[in-house]
This record gives structure tokens, C-alpha cells and sequence, in this order.
């Protein structure tokens, strides 16, 4: 029996067998999983999808992904499918989150804001990454990053920017 959503512990690598063959579905019981004050963790080669937090508020968010306070690494991942409040891919708070290659976050919702990610407090992304068919986008508060908050080297389609408490 699979219980959601899954609490990792550090210094560990999940390996999958591939995106397509090894997927995490939460089938919409709740977050697919936790990272809370945890370094020098690695997921790699698998899908992570049906993550579902369907309640409003702030505490309901990261529906795929939750980081507090926390470093990892993704590689050959696919995050889709997912829901929360806000962050429905991914959510992260004081933390590092850090794409190695080959990382798609594909149709996840943020019910309020920020259906690939959302970033709160001092929290960064590093590398690249696909986003395709989410729902609102990247959320980020903005707490320390007023003036830069990304460098956007390649894009495809269109692309909507909005600064912090602008029009």
C-alpha cells in the first residue's frame, strides 16, 4: 500500500527506470511528496503525477513537489497532472531546487496561482526546465529577488511577464 505523500529523508538517490515506465501517481489522494529540511537528495528517470490538494489557502499548495527549507536535484523527470491551491507542479520555501536536465513540469493547475511553481522566501531554481500547458504559470513572491527573478534563454509561444506590483 502506497501512502501520500512521501517524507525523504537526506542523502538519498530515488531512481526510476525511465519517465515512461516508473511513475509516482498519488491518483488525487493528496501531495505526491514532501522534502522538509532535507540536503542532498536526488529523483531521477521517472513521472510524477495526481498529486491533489483541492482546498483554498496557502497551506494547500505543491501538488506535485513540497520543499521547506530544503536542496535537491531533479533529472529526466515529468512533473504533470497536478493540483494545489498554489504551486499545483511544484512548491518551494526557503529552499534550492535544482534541475540537472531533462525536466518537464506539464499540465499542472494552481487553483489560486503558480500552476508549474511557486517560490516563497529565499528560495532559488537553478538550470533548466520545460513548462507546457500549466495553468497561471510561475508564481514568486519576490521577497529577494525585486530586480531578477529569471533569465529566459529560449521560449516558444507566447510569453507573458508581469514585475512585481506592476500593472
Amino acid at each position: 500500500n502506497e501512502t501520500f505523500p512521501i517524507r525523504l529523508r537526506s542523502n538519498i538517490t530515488i531512481m526510476g527506470s525511465g519517465k515512461e515506465k516508473t511513475i509516482i501517481d498519488a491518483e488525487k489522494s493528496s501531495r505526491v511528496m514532501i522534502f522538509n529540511s532535507v540536503n542532498n537528495i536526488t529523483v531521477k528517470d521517472l513521472t510524477i503525477r495526481g498529486g491533489y490538494l483541492g482546498f483554498y489557502g496557502i497551506k494547500n499548495h505543491g501538488g506535485g513537489l513540497l520543499l521547506i527549507n530544503s536542496n535537491i536535484t531533479l533529472e529526466n523527470i515529468i512533473i504533470t497532472e497536478n493540483s494545489g491551491w498554489v504551486g499545483g507542479g511544484i512548491s518551494i520555501k526557503n529552499s534550492i531546487l535544482n534541475f540537472n536536465k531533462d525536466v518537464s513540469i506539464i499540465n499542472n493547475r494552481g487553483l489560486k496561482w503558480g500552476a508549474a511553481t511557486a517560490m516563497f522566501g529565499n528560495s532559488k531554481i537553478n538550470g533548466e526546465y520545460n513548462i507546457n500547458n500549466n495553468k497561471v504559470g510561475i508564481f514568486d513572491t519576490f521577497y529577494n529577488r525585486r530586480d531578477e527573478i529569471a533569465l529566459v534563454t529560449k521560449s516558444r509561444g507566447r510569453v507573458n511577464y508581469k514585475k512585481h506590483n506592476a500593472i
